[in-house]
């Protein structure tokens, strides 16, 4: 690290620097030293859109989920104040409000490179919104021996910063700013301040199930005031409201609000059930009453949202209209049942058996008879999700 040179003149050899000053000694102190596992990233150019790329800081690390060190890296040493103005601007939540209501945002360490200099920042809240970037450090030419000692040491203070938050700070259950891929890598999503930015590649493939007008006018009709508060809505982010099809690169792409913690099962008691099964229903009745399906109805597609203690149901890009077709290849969905279609076509009754074959089965506690008793209708016939709402079994969920 003594005889390290910095190369300068491009964003890229800067990242190249702080990454052997600050990343390659974090893994090496994870490498031989007890302490926890520090996930990091950096931005890259992303093809379906400059929403992810302008709001997302160059590099990332998480501890527990919780974003506590950002990096913005600029190419000449005359941006260093353009670095640090980008430090206030872009994410600076260490997790999403509302995932862990009631806990205060740890400050979050950050650090702002340019050519060869750098320097380190606590980012903290001020006032009613406002974000301010503390020094915590001096300015460090890293061309200098002494500066890349002296930054070598700060690398090792952050790791000892970071550990002790790991040993007494909350687990986030969304990481801000990570993206996340599918396993065909066809899906990204990544959490952003206020919204879930959410991309499909090579969508001419996926509208084979449903298509881009489709899905267009559905999120239209369900930001109508009537529906905001029922389902997930796709929010105005730089000026695009709804849904956007990239022609150049054939990517959808979709920013969605509020925030949630996804479900990956049903909640442990059987009153959250109620709660829970309670907002899948009135998202089923705002589609219904557009004469639109979700086709898709399973916990995945659900979030709780903590600080409301709600469920809202989400994803809507396998939606269709109500009795269409679903005979044909490339149906069957994979968690449809044998009784899911109504002589081949989806209809409003396959949403509600989705909800009794996915949502209330396969529990750890048995339902009580209303319980059953609503199940049991929601698998038969000509039982809507309107009426399933004004069901006895859901009326105290409706009244917390």
């Amino acid at each position: 690290m003594v005889d390290f040179k910095p190369l300068v003149g491009s964003e890229m050899y800067t990242g190249h620097t702080t990454r052997a000053v600050l990343e390659d000694t974090l893994r090496l102190v994870m490498r031989y030293l007890p302490g926890p596992p520090i996930l990091m990233d950096r931005n890259r150019v992303d093809t379906s859109g400059a929403t992810t790329g302008s709001l997302r800081p160059d590099f990332l690390a998480w501890v527990n989920g919780v974003l506590l060190l950002k990096g913005e890296e600029k190419a000449a040493a005359s941006e260093l104040q353009h670095a640090v103005q980008e430090l206030t601007t872009k994410v600076s939540d260490a997790w999403a409000a509302g995932l862990l209501p009631h806990t205060p945002l740890p400050s979050m360490l950050a650090y702002a490179a340019a050519g060869a200099v750098l320097q380190f920042f606590c980012i903290e809240h001020v006032g009613s919104g406002g974000v301010q970037a503390t020094p915590i450090s001096g300015i460090m030419d890293l061309a200098t021996a002494p500066a890349r000692l002296q930054a070598l040491t700060a690398s090792f203070n952050i790791w000892r910063l970071l550990a002790g938050y790991a040993s007494q700070g909350p687990t986030a259950p969304i990481a801000m700013g990570q993206v996340v891929s599918s396993p065909d890598g066809l899906r990204t999503y990544c959490l952003l301040p206020g919204f879930f930015r959410k991309s499909i590649r090579q969508f001419s493939l996926h509208a084979r199930y449903t298509s881009f007008k489709l899905l267009q006018e559905l999120y239209g009709k369900m930001s109508e005031q009537k529906h905001r508060l029922s389902i997930i809505q796709a929010c105005d982010v730089n000026g695009v409201a709804g849904p956007r099809l990239q022609q150049h690169d054939d990517t959808y792409v979709v920013h969605l609000a509020p925030v949630g913690q996804p479900c990956m099962g049903p909640p442990a008691t059987e009153s959250d059930l109620a709660c829970a099964v309670l907002g899948v229903l009135r998202g089923l009745a705002a589609l219904h009453s557009e004469g639109y399906v979700h086709r898709d109805v399973r916990w995945p597609n659900v979030i709780f949202l903590p600080a409301e203690r709600r469920w809202l149901l989400i994803d809507l890009e396998h939606a269709g209209q109500e009795g269409c077709d679903c005979s044909k290849e490339p149906f069957p969905l994979p968690f449809w049942s044998e009784r899911t279609l109504d002589d081949g076509k989806y209809t409003a009754q396959s949403d509600m058996r989705m909800v009794a074959e996915q949502l209330m089965s396969h529990l750890s506690f048995p339902l009580e008879d209303s319980g059953q008793e609503l199940r049991q209708r929601l698998l038969g016939k000509r039982f809507s999700a309107a009426q399933a709402l004004r069901h006895r079994w859901l009326a105290r969920a409706s009244g917390r």
